[in-house]
């Protein structure tokens, strides 16, 4: 589970079919998903099955929350869609889960804004006050 920075929005496929879901923009030429997959090639004996619920554009309160992602989606909260993965193959537990926190949770964006900001300007501000808590 993640956001843009574990999802493949940086590693999609050559050719018209970029993604393996085009809403999430999610590819596993990921680094997560490449490690994984060679894990399941080279350890067949572990049996291991993938959800591979990671979404450019969310946020750990789409993780945790009802939250949508990406504004008017009605895709569950990543959790969520694990609990239904578990329920449709049977599973009352996770061996393991990897979770991404990237830049969408900690603001990258307002960080990288205020690099070109003057310091103490009203983004500044809000950034310290939202994202580290100052």
């Amino acid at each position: 589970m993640g956001d843009s920075y574990v999802s493949g929005e940086g590693a999609p496929y050559a050719g018209s079919n970029k993604w393996d879901d085009d809403f999430c923009h999610r590819s596993n030429n990921s680094g997560g998903m490449k490690a994984i997959n060679k894990l399941i090639r080279t350890h067949r004996e572990l049996g291991l099955r993938v959800i591979n619920t990671t979404c450019s554009g969310a946020k750990i309160g789409n993780r945790i929350c009802n939250r949508h992602i990406k504004g008017n989606s009605s895709r569950k909260p990543q959790l969520d869609q694990i609990e239904d993965w578990c329920i449709e193959n049977s599973r009352e537990t996770i061996d393991i889960l990897l979770m991404g926190v990237g830049g969408n949770s900690i603001g990258f964006s307002d960080f990288a804004t205020a690099a070109i900001v003057p310091p103490g300007g009203p983004v500044v501000s809000s950034i310290f006050r939202n994202n580290i808590g100052c």
